[in-house]
């Protein structure tokens, strides 16, 4: 008993010290919370952008079938990139991790209500340059950094891990 009361206390210990008092604020323009994350303005979605269409996909993956019945539009967001603790210290969260980038999409359904999904985005290109729709996915993704009241780790930069 005195080991599960131990390890309960250290758990405690553990989570307080990470949601604990540093918090801060996103600084990038048009930043703002829908649906528990953080998002940024729209990225522009003309008929030659072919990468929407996967944007879009990826997003309605993570709806309910009712839901997904009430779909009025998808809209490829930008994820905030600046963030300043309330102790001043600025911090930019990782992009993305390996091949996958970090992205986001704002569903508007009919009722009006809206809907910010966390992607996680294999966006690929042929050596042509063009985009590669059928090797490209996206596929819903937690966002960590962005989630309401997160705080991005600090970046550590080194030869093996470059700034963004």
């Amino acid at each position: 008993m005195p080991a599960c009361a131990l390890l309960g206390l250290m758990l405690g210990a553990i989570v307080a010290g990470c949601g604990g008092a540093s918090h801060g604020h996103w600084t990038d323009p048009g930043a703002r919370l829908v649906d528990g994350i953080w998002i940024g303005p729209q990225i522009a979605c003309p008929p030659a952008r072919d990468e929407c269409g996967v944007i879009s996909r990826g997003a309605q993956a993570a709806l309910s079938d009712a839901e997904r019945s009430q779909v009025m539009q998808v809209e490829w967001v930008t994820l905030p990139s600046h963030f300043v603790t309330d102790g001043g210290e600025q911090r930019t969260p990782r992009p993305g991790f390996g091949l996958v980038k970090w992205g986001a999409a704002l569903v508007t359904l009919r009722d009006g209500g809206e809907r910010a999904i966390g992607l996680g985005c294999e966006l690929r290109y042929a050596q042509s340059g063009g985009f590669d729709g059928l090797a490209s996915e996206c596929h819903p993704a937690t966002l960590t950094d962005w989630q309401d009241r997160a705080v991005p780790l600090p970046l550590v930069v080194t030869p093996a891990n470059p700034a963004p």
